[in-house]
């Protein structure tokens, strides 16, 4: 079910109503938590950084004018673009390390929060619901709480256990300049996961690397990302060879940051494992200079960089299957995407759960060049496999917008009941 105007669907009341007020930086997943929640018949509040609306965008930089939905009334938006602006180019001036910038953009959101919160807070409303996502959410619930609010927080990626992996890799691989957060940082998320009253993950894995760092099992929910099929993505059509040979090798696309944690190590020692095969891999997206001059000295790649979202539609359109060999993802969406274009899906173990082993794509048994490559050379052994992944990608259904509203609505409702009995 596609979503509508939240003037619209508030009158509906199809499900249960809530009062939800949704705080959060940037554009994360198309604003999918409080439109979600909108069509299910909350009343739902966005308080947020940046909000483009069509009239205001001239001024604002490029990378800023698609903060915006239609289907969220702008007057139940609470934004600072201005505020935002300023410091965003204090920033650039002082030319501040990455994970700097992103403390100080994470502390001024909370402080623009907590000064609104109290006003947006509906007290005629039964412990309203205060959905914030990880590192940007202490101060928010902190106020939360103090104004007798529920309170939900969204875990954008496994956490620390995330870190320990990444910092493992590049130990391994020689990679020994990147910078990391302070302890505060880590200290701070503790803190906003004791005083979440849930915690809604998107993958098995995530919630498997938050328990081995002591959350408290019981405030974990494991709920999947949402997302719309375009018109242009249904209506996609593939044809595939009989059979792979060098005039028409397997075509296999990789899309995502070019970095350790997304495989891509271990993506270049496949290509050389099958560089004899007919295999072309076309690898689309930014990142890691050395990483990216490695793959462009491999017989058989296409490196492109980063492309716009319009030409990474033909890039879905040209391939066979989609490899995702991540070491670690919160969920990783470019697969629902790549789902979305009929496409096959390589994932590994440690992302959301959208493969099925030899339904729908195949799983890796482990993150390795040997594991990428024998995946890849079952796919051109058997090009009938394919076909029948294909055909079976094109049916799994995905949770719209509206399952993921309800998945949340129902979330709060179980805890309500949880807390009076």
């Amino acid at each position: 079910m596609s979503s509508t105007k939240l003037t619209e669907q508030s009158n509906a009341r199809s499900v249960r109503s809530d009062s939800w007020i949704c705080c959060q930086i940037g554009a994360r997943e198309h604003y999918a938590v409080p439109r979600a929640l909108a069509s299910c018949g909350c009343e739902v509040r966005l308080l947020t950084d940046v909000w483009a609306t069509p009239g205001h965008r001239w001024w604002m930089p490029s990378r800023w004018r698609q903060r915006w939905q239609s289907d969220i009334p702008s007057k139940l938006v609470t934004s600072w673009n201005l505020s935002a602006l300023s410091l965003h180019s204090q920033l650039a001036a002082r030319r501040l390390s990455l994970w700097k910038r992103i403390s100080i953009a994470d502390q001024w959101f909370q402080r623009k929060v907590k000064q609104v919160l109290p006003r947006v807070v509906d007290h005629g409303k039964s412990e309203p619901v205060v959905f914030a996502y990880s590192y940007a959410a202490k101060t928010v619930f902190e106020t939360a709480k103090r104004l007798g609010c529920r309170t939900v927080l969204g875990q954008i990626d496994p956490g620390p256990v995330e870190m320990r992996l990444v910092q493992q890799l590049e130990s391994k691989y020689g990679f020994r300049d990147s910078e990391w957060p302070v302890q505060k940082y880590w200290d701070d998320w503790k803190q906003e996961c004791k005083m979440a009253d849930a915690i809604v993950v998107n993958s098995e894995w995530s919630r498997t690397a938050l328990l081995e760092e002591g959350v408290d099992a019981s405030r974990i929910h494991v709920i999947p990302l949402a997302y719309e099929k375009s018109h242009v993505s249904s209506d996609i059509q593939h044809s595939c060879s009989a059979e792979f040979s060098g005039e028409r090798p397997l075509r296999v696309l990789f899309l995502g940051q070019v970095n350790l944690r997304k495989g891509v190590k271990e993506l270049a020692e496949a290509v050389r494992l099958l560089r004899d095969e007919p295999v072309e891999w076309t690898i689309v997206g930014g990142g890691d200079s050395i990483l990216l001059d490695e793959l462009r000295s491999l017989r058989g790649t296409i490196v492109t960089g980063p492309v716009s979202r319009h030409e990474v539609i033909e890039f879905y359109r040209g391939a066979d299957v989609f490899l995702l060999p991540t070491h670690s993802d919160g969920f990783a969406l470019t697969q629902l995407e790549a789902a979305a274009y009929g496409l096959p899906i390589i994932a590994s173990q440690r992302c959301g759960d959208v493969v099925a082993h030899e339904e729908n794509g195949l799983r890796l048994t482990d993150v390795s060049g040997r594991s990428i490559a024998a995946s890849v050379r079952q796919l051109f052994d058997d090009p009938l496999l394919l076909v029948h992944m294909r055909r079976a990608q094109q049916h799994r259904p995905q949770l719209s917008l509206h399952d993921l509203g309800q998945q949340f609505v129902q979330l709060m409702s179980q805890k309500v009941e949880t807390k009076v009995d």
